[in-house]
């Protein structure tokens, strides 16, 4: 939605899909597996022991970390000045970057091939904070599309 002198784009947060469901089943038999082996661990061996656990627990954690951002909402709002992008979690904010619009490149790029089929993300390239990432999961159209809004609202057509 383009205000006078602003520009705002809502990319709604993901819905629980074949790929969410692989995830989260995942994360949780890993993470299943893991409090198992720790207890058993801690039982046998003693604390020392057990603590070999905790990259295993760092990597659980980062699994279920990457499933619930999978299901945030993302802002972006742009003035001539400023830009601002907020990850949400229903209401609640729970990250926000700032930045200088002059600074602001968006560009459509690659993230990642699975099975021979390309997943995209809009990055928006600013030099001193550097790749701010936004619309994982939208196909190619949608994403050219927003990259096209906001070129055109920044007149880099």
């Amino acid at each position: 939605a383009e205000s006078p002198g602003a520009l705002r784009v809502l990319v709604p947060g993901g819905e629980w899909d074949a790929e969410k469901v692989s995830m989260g089943a995942f994360a949780a038999v890993w993470n299943g597996f893991i409090a198992v082996w720790t207890v058993g661990a801690l039982a046998g061996g003693g604390l020392l022991f057990a603590a070999f656990s905790a990259p295993f627990w760092l990597a659980g954690a980062s699994l279920v970390r990457e499933l619930r951002q999978s299901f945030a909402a993302i802002e972006l709002e742009v003035t001539p000045s400023t830009y601002t992008l907020r990850k949400l979690q229903g209401q609640d904010v729970v990250e926000e970057v700032e930045g200088d619009t002059e600074d602001l490149s968006p560009a459509l790029a690659t993230s990642m091939v699975v099975n021979d089929v390309p997943r995209y993300e809009l990055v928006l390239e600013d030099a001193p904070a550097g790749k701010v990432v936004l619309g994982k999961g939208l196909v190619q159209s949608e994403l050219e599309y927003i990259a096209g809004e906001v070129n055109h609202f920044l007149g880099r057509d």
